[in-house]
């Protein structure tokens, strides 16, 4: 299983706006085949930073995951456009 931690940082004025893209893009995610689990938590200090948590079956479902419009949509042309940080972790779990 591979299992992916990423935490994301949003200017003040557009963190509701990607918590509402984070949310859309969990519950796409969890309707995956691959998708063992898919969670999004906001911080409880800082409510510009986000944290991910993602399990899935294997490399392939996580790629084709990747494919997916959604995916494209909110992730690469949405989220990572105004994130202002952003700290990915690709992991294979023991």
């Amino acid at each position: 299983m591979i299992m992916n931690a990423i935490s994301y940082t949003f200017p003040p004025d557009r963190a509701d706006e990607a918590e509402r893209m984070l949310i859309e893009l969990r519950d796409r995610s969890r309707e995956e085949a691959g998708c063992i689990a898919y969670d999004i938590a906001r911080d409880t200090e800082d409510p510009t930073v986000f944290a991910m948590h993602e399990i899935w079956r294997d490399d392939a479902a996580l790629e084709q995951h990747r494919t997916e419009e959604f995916f494209t949509r909110l992730s690469l042309d949405g989220l990572r456009q105004f994130a202002t940080r952003r700290v990915a972790h690709r992991c294979r779990l023991v």
